[in-house]
């Protein structure tokens, strides 16, 4: 599994070590037009982290998590999702996630997930989550949240604007 973080700040590195735990044997890209900072998260996960200076450099990942500043998010979303990949925005800008929630046609096309506003990380920023299947399950698309160190509460699946399902997020998280 190829994994892309765009992004190297605080998020992007919290997201790509946490991914680097959640998914040791997947290849781990890190996206920045910042060279040398992606470069000083990759030093810090070991060997095997490769540094791109654009999402579309390097192979296609099978899932990308947007950890960029707002106003970036949809081009990049959309960017992905022609590369066939999941995508995972932490974005909390209102304009960013309606422009995102109107991608969902097109993810919904490809038979990608597209998860939307899920803050400082989806599951990444809580160290109880152990596996990936709580974080993001691509096939079914469920996703569980915890914003700093508390459960968002419920994660849902929506298709064509309709809920076909949702799960409770554990109770016991802490940063």
């Amino acid at each position: 599994m190829q994994v892309t973080v765009v992004g190297s700040g605080a998020t992007g590195a919290r997201a790509a070590r946490a991914l680097r735990r959640l998914l040791p044997t997947a290849q781990l890209a890190i996206v920045d037009r910042h060279r040398a900072k992606a470069e000083r998260v990759a030093e810090q996960l070991g060997a095997g982290v490769q540094v791109r200076a654009a999402l579309a450099d390097g192979p296609p990942p099978d899932a990308v998590v947007l950890c960029v500043p707002a106003g970036l998010h949809e081009a990049l979303a959309i960017e992905a999702l022609h590369a066939d990949a999941h995508v995972v925005s932490v974005t909390d800008s209102i304009p960013d996630v309606n422009a995102l929630f109107n991608l969902a046609p097109e993810a919904e096309r490809r038979d990608r997930s597209l998860v939307i506003g899920a803050g400082f990380s989806p599951g990444l920023s809580c160290p109880r989550v152990t596996s990936m299947r709580q974080v993001v399950t691509a096939t079914v698309g469920a996703a569980a949240a915890c914003f700093m160190g508390k459960p968002s509460g419920t994660a849902t699946r929506l298709r064509a604007g309709s809920t076909t399902n949702s799960a409770k997020l554990p109770r016991t998280c802490s940063p």
